[in-house]
């Protein structure tokens, strides 16, 4: 019933939308997490539980040193979730591409905020070579160079 409620009532409680947040991880989880409101979420950035740690990137108040803090929580989720924050700094996108956790180190290797010579580097590693070649940053050229060197040959236009 409380489900439904956060579901589907425009005047449910702030505090019930939070309560199912942080208990509810089924297909409408997303759903109950955009009607939270944003302001003030930052106050959930030390809350023991991840859920709630992530919420706190929602808040647009939240300062780009605690973006930075939640991008090296003991969380694998929490730590994804900083990656996905714009408000995180390319260096610290770039010391994601060491991260244990395959998933973090993937997309930091496809972050467009990682710098262009990490870019190439992550090319030419085996696990973020995949990843890297999604990365929109990687500029036409540049892939027309690496085709060039590994000899693969332009089609023709059409």
């Amino acid at each position: 019933m409380r489900l439904l409620l956060a579901e589907n009532h425009d005047d449910v409680p702030v505090e019930l939308l939070l309560e199912i947040w942080r208990e509810w991880e089924g297909l409408s989880q997303w759903q109950i997490r955009e009607r939270i409101p944003h302001e003030g979420l930052r106050r959930f950035a030390d809350n023991p539980h991840l859920r709630m740690r992530a919420l706190a990137l929602d808040d647009p108040q939240t300062p780009p040193e605690l973006v930075d803090k939640l991008s090296r929580d003991e969380e694998p989720w929490v730590r994804w979730c900083a990656l996905r924050d714009p408000r995180l700094p390319p260096d610290r996108v770039a010391e994601l591409l060491q991260d244990d956790n395959p998933n973090l180190h993937q997309d930091a290797a496809a972050d467009p905020r990682l710098p262009l010579p990490l870019l190439l580097e992550a090319l030419e590693e085996t696990r973020l070579a995949a990843a890297a070649a999604r990365n929109p940053a990687l500029l036409t050229h540049v892939m027309h160079e690496l085709l060039d060197r590994a000899g693969i040959a332009a089609q023709p236009d059409s």
